[in-house]
């Protein structure tokens, strides 16, 4: 169990740490065009641009967003990769989301399907047809929390701090901002970021930041010039973590776009068996 509970706490650090990163239309990487900070459009600064982008992420009310992870881990000498796609539709009035996780076992896809509200969650045992619903206070999930990691701009407010590490440049009718780094400088930022954006889980993250090193980190978001919405997102991050005697080294590549911002239609939850 604590060997389970350690991988997905790692997978699951960086998506809640890139959860506010959003698409309307996927941008090649061939297609950015270096320039200087000053001289974007409309003459926006690498400030500008990451003040407009944390105002206009608080009116984001709806959205489905699309995560593709791979992983390459290594844990005690055993070696494992994690490949999974997940798709998130949310809206925020009344709080509902939806979750499709999909994942190889045994050579073949399984679709994992869950529902939130502001109550409970709501799954399908595998195998089962039948829906069961799990209070959110016996589940661990902070559901207020949950809610501001989608609603708030506290990301983009702790990039703020790291502007000077930031670079931007352009891509057609987007922003693109990227930084990279490695050691404590980047395990701080993971921290901030994770704190704006915790799940229930505060406690156990907590302790595997304390223990996690971080050997190679890049990140890179595109934002629309038009909109100031992030647009898509790619990262890769080289780390390492122990805990409970169990030592995990491993390498994550992971991309994100979203869509039908504002535009997700209400979301009906399941029939639950009483």
């Amino acid at each position: 169990m604590k060997k389970r509970k350690l991988v997905w706490a790692s997978i699951a650090l960086c998506a809640i740490a890139l959860s506010a990163c959003n698409n309307k239309e996927q941008v090649t990487t061939n297609e950015t065009v270096a320039t200087s900070e000053k001289q974007q459009a409309g003459n926006l600064s690498k400030e500008e641009v990451l003040q407009k982008a944390s105002e206009a992420s608080q009116n984001i009310k709806s959205a489905e967003m699309t995560m593709d992870i791979k992983m390459d881990m290594k844990m005690n000498e055993q070696e494992n990769k994690v490949d999974t796609t997940t798709v998130v539709q949310y809206t925020l009035d009344p709080f509902v989301m939806k979750t499709e996780t999909s994942f190889p076992v045994d050579g073949q896809a399984q679709i994992m399907t869950s529902y939130m509200d502001k109550e409970a969650m709501y799954f399908q045992v595998p195998g089962s047809e039948t829906w069961q619903k799990q209070p959110l206070d016996t589940a661990g999930v902070d559901v207020d929390s949950l809610i501001d990691t989608y609603s708030s701009s506290e990301i983009f407010d702790s990039f703020e701090e790291y502007q000077d590490k930031v670079e931007m440049t352009e891509a057609g009718d987007n922003y693109v901002l990227s930084f990279a780094g490695s050691g404590e400088e980047w395990k701080d930022l993971a921290e901030k970021v994770l704190a704006s954006g915790n799940t229930g889980a505060e406690a156990d993250m907590s302790s595997m930041m304390e223990q996690m090193k971080i050997n190679d980190f890049s990140y890179e978001s595109i934002i629309s010039k038009e909109t100031f919405l992030p647009v898509s997102f790619t990262s890769t991050m080289d780390y390492e973590v122990e805990s409970d005697g169990y030592k995990i080294a491993a390498k994550m590549d992971q991309t994100g776009t979203f869509d039908k911002i504002n535009q997700v239609e209400p979301i009906e939850l399941p029939n639950v068996a009483e």
